[in-house]
């Protein structure tokens, strides 16, 4: 670190050519880092819900569904010339899109299956637009009299019908995107066309990570960039700041695109989260460099401002990046790839602010501009009203700041008490979204909006066609849907050997039932083999002697908690018709499964996490206190304000998930920043006025000391992360907003409740001795005034508020462990 900050200092140029190239260098990955499609590869290969997962992907490749639904507007709903007419033309249409395989499922497509006992004959129902009132209306007839297709193809209303087709799984999802909006632009009009599918939604999802990166990324460093003229008054603070942002931003992108490392909603987040923690950087080292600027001539203001303050910017950016990686714990790829990225963003910002920084200020500064108090009156003004609200609070009896505490507590364990698991993929976009549009309105119209898919597999010795196997996976469909959230369950049973066998026994409905015997249903199997080869491929691994058939459940899938009891309900029908391996076995595919297993993984890391975050700030707090008593202290206002956090989450019925379990480790370090924050200016100014002064006057003097940086380094966090409130994504608002609401309550809980609880006598240990302060004036004086040998009152402590030095935490706690370190360390 010291050949670090040497480097910075006596060879600037040199510095300024190193960290040009090496950005340069990553910036070659800038525009190739893809993004990771949402559920995709999430948990660890063990887990045997991604095993089955695997396992069924691996076995049934053609499972990449989209659908395409028309709904009319019209009285008759689709039964209308104009409508029937887009239905056929969008299902042929459809059959042509790049990678789309030729098996579309429409009533223009659909295999009609007639004949007798001797023929039977399988052609399209509706292979154009019926002509006359008596065509229409036998067509009609049809549809409404087929449980295959009413309720599956049209809705039961009558007003939206289904073109579902599948694509390789090859085929690139943006060209599958791209031709899909392309094919919904040209029939739009005046039918309603919505797409659906899994890839579409992904595809969407990379378009709003890719909004965050482009809008809400430069919106965040435009606004601190504001904040830090209000804050230094000076364009010089402003244009160095805007280079280190950039030079971070670029150096964190372009890593992720050099090592292929693909986004995902939340590794989104780091570059906005980046330049939170860059901007306390640079102010911690702009201050000290403004400050020795005024006592000394501008190369040694800088190489002394560097000289004191790099190595606890480097230590605060190795806690913070220690703090962020603690989320390995958990065993959900994004949260501890996140955890991983977002720690290695913080020690890039921490090299460029002490590499950077100061070789720009040699290079292209020679001195410090004036400071300009345009704009900036009244914004110091508010600072300055909140510290004088916040000593009003403090000095409140402590029987009534013990009430509020306490009601706000019970609040929050109330709202607590209703925080839930899960989450919804529809609810991640906001209202309105074309995506958000196409799952509502198909649970709407179809009671469902996705496929959960069973894969069934024949006992030993016996195939797919086996009358008691077909028997049983039909007892699981019927069973099936009459499970709460599933539309309907379909598979080769009744699409094939159930119909065929009632159309070659006179279409008599009491032979829609499993085919008596093994040849017989084989016999069905090779009709559909020549005359729909797709249809049944899809439902079938093999046609001449299958041992395994798939289920298509059609239920809800846009909540996880519907999600997770309607797979409950499944397992227990499997487990009914399916006692033994003796009467056959079943597996589940599908994404769904793999998120809804997600639950117990985030329970278990954010307890782990929870865990070893409060163990390693303790560690931190009790070394820098020395003393439990004020080690608990300090960790006061982070617990109160998580809880406060979950507490409302709770009470708005925002759930515990991948986005927002990450929330608590960021909120102990703020929390606990600023109590030590408090707690260290509190024991300094208690040193130098002595044993006899005034608790109350101590604390008034504190709070005015210790506000200006608390209040700007919560102001400055909250602006950066206000932008995320207006991203595309409803999870990322939602950290915006409880992020910025975190820090305010760390801040406020910080100022107006830590006062009362510090100690009111002598303690057994200072944390700053008298002997250490006298000792080491130099490290705890400030030039904004209070501390240089002035009577201590209000007046003086208060001209060392908003207006004078603020060195934030990193300095402080170096300072104290460094003092008392040093103390021990004598002979």
């Amino acid at each position: 670190m010291t050949k670090l900050t040497r480097l910075s200092t006596y060879r600037p140029v040199w510095t300024l050519v190193l960290v040009l190239a090496v950005s340069a260098y990553l910036a070659t990955g800038l525009g190739f880092s893809e993004v990771r499609p949402l559920l995709e590869g999430e948990l660890p290969e063990s887990n045997p819900v991604v095993h089955d997962y695997n396992l069924f992907a691996q076995r049934n490749p053609h499972r990449n569904f989209y659908v395409l639904g028309i709904e009319s507007r019209e009285p008759s709903g689709i039964w209308n010339p104009r409508t029937l007419a887009k239905i056929i033309e969008v299902s042929d249409e459809a059959s042509y899109l790049d990678g789309a395989l030729p098996n579309v499922q429409s009533i223009a497509t659909w295999e009609h299956v007639t004949g007798n006992e001797d023929t039977i004959d399988i052609e399209r129902l509706m292979p154009e637009v019926p002509e006359g009132a008596a065509e229409m209306a036998r067509v009609r007839q049809v549809v409404q009299s087929d449980p295959l297709i009413f309720g599956r193809l049209v809705s039961e209303d009558e007003r939206m019908a289904l073109v579902r087709l599948t694509f390789r799984d090859d085929a690139a999802p943006d060209v599958i995107h791209s031709g899909l909006v392309q094919l919904r632009d040209r029939f739009a009009d005046p039918e309603k066309i919505i797409i659906f599918g899994r890839e579409y939604s992904n595809v969407e999802m990379n378009k709003a990570v890719d909004q965050n990166i482009r809008v809400v990324l430069p919106l965040a460093g435009l606004l601190l960039l504001a904040f830090f003229y209000l804050s230094f008054g000076r364009w010089q603070a402003v244009w160095l700041a805007f280079t280190m942002i950039v030079l971070s931003v670029v150096d964190f992108l372009g890593l992720m695109g050099v090592l292929g490392i693909p986004q995902t909603v939340l590794s989104s987040t780091v570059p906005v989260i980046l330049i939170v923690v860059l901007g306390s950087y640079v102010v911690h080292l702009l201050r000290r460099v403004y400050e020795e600027a005024e006592r000394m001539p501008w190369e040694r203001a800088v190489s002394t401002a560097v000289a004191t303050t790099g190595r606890p910017v480097a230590i605060a950016a190795a806690t913070t990046a220690l703090g962020f990686a603690t989320l390995a714990v958990f065993q959900i790829y994004s949260i501890r790839e996140f955890g991983m990225l977002a720690a290695a963003g913080v020690l890039i910002c921490g090299v460029i602010s002490i590499t950077w920084l100061p070789a720009a200020l040699l290079v292209f500064c020679s001195r410090a501009p004036e400071e300009s108090m345009r704009l900036r009156r009244p914004f110091l003004a508010f600072i300055e009203w909140i510290t004088e609200a916040a000593v009003g609070v403090s000095s409140a009896r402590r029987s009534t700041l013990l009430c509020v505490t306490t009601a706000v507590v019970l609040l929050s364990v109330a709202g607590l008490s209703r925080l839930s698991l899960g989450d919804s993929p529809s609810k991640y976009y906001a209202s309105g979204h074309p995506v958000r549009d196409a799952f509502e309105t198909f649970v709407e119209h179809f009671g469902g909006d996705g496929f959960l898919f069973v894969e069934f597999s024949a006992p030993a010795g016996k195939t797919a066609f086996d009358p008691d196997f077909l028997g049983r996976v039909h007892a699981f469909q019927r069973d099936a849907e009459e499970i709460e959230h599933v539309g309907y369950a379909s598979s080769v049973v009744d699409r094939v050997f159930m119909r065929t066998n009632r159309i070659m026994n006179g279409d008599d409905p009491a032979y829609e039932r499993v085919p008596e015997t093994e040849r017989l249903a084989a016999s069905y199997a090779e009709v559909f083999r020549w005359t729909a080869p797709e249809t049944l491929a899809e439902m079938l691994e093999d046609v001449d002697s299958p041992r395994r058939l798939v289920v298509d459940v059609f239920a809800e899938v846009e909540d996880s908690v519907l999600i997770d009891k309607t797979v409950q309900d499944l397992r227990a029908l499997v487990e009914l018709h399916f006692p033994s391996p003796e009467a056959g076995s079943a597996i589940f595919g599908g994404e769904w499964f793999v998120w809804i297993a997600q639950n117990e993984y985030i329970v278990k890391g954010k307890l782990l996490n929870l865990a070893l975050s409060i163990l390693l700030v303790g560690a931190v707090c009790l070394a820098a206190m020395r003393t439990v008593r004020l080690a608990a202290i300090s960790v006061l206002p982070a617990g109160l304000s998580a809880l406060m956090l979950f507490g409302i989450m709770g009470a708005i019925g925002i759930r515990l998930n991948m986005t927002t379990c990450v929330l608590t480790a960021m909120v102990v370090g703020i929390g606990v920043d600023f109590a030590v924050h408090f707690l260290v200016r509190y024991e300094e100014i208690k040193s130098k006025a002595g044993s006899g002064a005034d608790p109350d006057l101590l604390r008034a003097a504190t709070i005015r000391c210790a506000a200006s940086p608390i209040l700007f380094d919560s102001f400055s966090n909250v602006v950066a992360f206000s932008v995320c409130m207006v991203s595309a994504l409803v999870p990322v608002r939602n950290f915006g907003w409880l992020i910025c609401f975190s820090m305010l309550a760390c801040a406020a809980t910080t100022l107006m409740l830590l006062p009362s609880l510090v100690p009111r006598g002598e303690g057994k240990r200072d944390i700053v001795s008298g002997a250490a302060a006298e000792s080491h004036p130099s490290r705890l004086s400030h030039s904004g005034g209070g501390f240089h040998g002035e009577p201590l009152s209000p007046a003086s402590a208060g001209r060392w508020g908003p207006y004078g030095g603020a060195p934030l935490l990193a300095r402080d706690l170096f300072v104290v462990l460094w003092v008392n370190l040093r103390g021990r360390l004598r002979p």
